[in-house]
């Protein structure tokens, strides 16, 4: 389970993910890519919810705000990729 500077650094990495995530999206809808990048989406989506565990138990409260931030962002664009 992710504690501390250890939380600090999976959402860094979350953020990171999440950029490339959405990069991979617009590559996909300009017709760069042939499919949607669904092996990246599954590793985000296990992210978050891995970090949603472990950030409710162990996180600070900037931590676990930033956690919300992050899902709030994934789950805004899964509804607008799967529209």
């Amino acid at each position: 389970m992710a504690r501390g500077s250890d939380l600090e650094q999976d959402l860094h990495k979350l953020e990171a993910d999440l950029r490339k995530l959405e990069a991979e999206y617009n590559m996909f809808f300009a017709g760069q890519l042939p499919r949607p990048p669904w092996e990246t989406r599954a590793h985000v989506e296990s992210t978050v919810k891995r970090l949603e565990r472990a950030g409710a138990v162990s996180g600070t409260y900037a931590e676990r705000f930033r956690l919300q931030t992050l899902q709030s962002r994934f789950a805004t664009f899964v509804d607008l990729w799967d529209r």
